[in-house]
């Protein structure tokens, strides 16, 4: 072998050497690129899923907010329009109050309500009053009432000194307990709430 021979030969195991070197070199060049696109793939995704999740988080709490709000507005509207309902409902109560006290039921209630207070004094002197609108009445009820000087829709009040005792019978009253204590039923069928 000529030294031009040896010197093709050593060229050419050293280009094939360099190559070889050269093909490793940029393999694991590759894989390690890989690897980084891969955990920079991972780690992209990781912050696009956590950036979605703090944004649904906020929507779902404006969501939330907001359905606060319009729950709180509708339940403002409902009681308003019950406290109308109401007001109506016991204006027509009222009404149906003053037919009543034209009837003779109301005088016969009249009568059965004083003879129940002059009953519980068991002869303890006591004063018992009617209301203003009712002083026609006087003459067909028991003797010994006095009219009161402030109205209070119908009934009877009483006062047993001796006893320390205050009786309200008066219609304003029971009238007021009423209106305290009522409320509308809401709910699903059936009165389910």
């Amino acid at each position: 072998m000529t030294t031009e021979e040896k010197l093709e030969h050593f060229r050419s195991v050293c280009m094939e050497d360099a190559k070889a070197h050269f093909a490793q070199v940029v393999s694991e060049y590759r894989s390690g690129l890989n690897a980084t696109l891969e955990q920079h793939k991972k780690d992209a995704r990781r912050r696009q899923e956590m950036r979605i999740e703090i944004e649904t988080g906020k929507i779902e709490k404006e969501i939330k907010r907001e359905l606060s709000m319009d729950q709180i507005k509708i339940r403002r509207d409902v009681s308003k329009k019950q406290e109308e309902y109401k007001d109506r409902l016991f204006e027509e109560v009222e009404k149906k109050l003053s037919a009543y006290r034209r009837t003779t039921d109301y005088l016969e209630l009249l009568k059965d309500q004083i003879a129940k207070i002059r009953e519980f004094a068991e002869g303890s002197p006591c004063e018992i009053y009617v209301d203003p609108e009712d002083k026609e009445l006087l003459p067909k009820l028991p003797e010994g009432l006095a009219v009161s000087d402030e109205g209070f829709l119908g009934g009877t009040i009483a006062v047993i000194p001796s006893m320390n005792i205050f009786i309200d019978n008066s219609f304003r009253t029971k009238l007021e307990k009423e209106k305290h204590e009522f409320s509308f039923i809401t709910g699903g069928q059936n009165g389910e709430q």
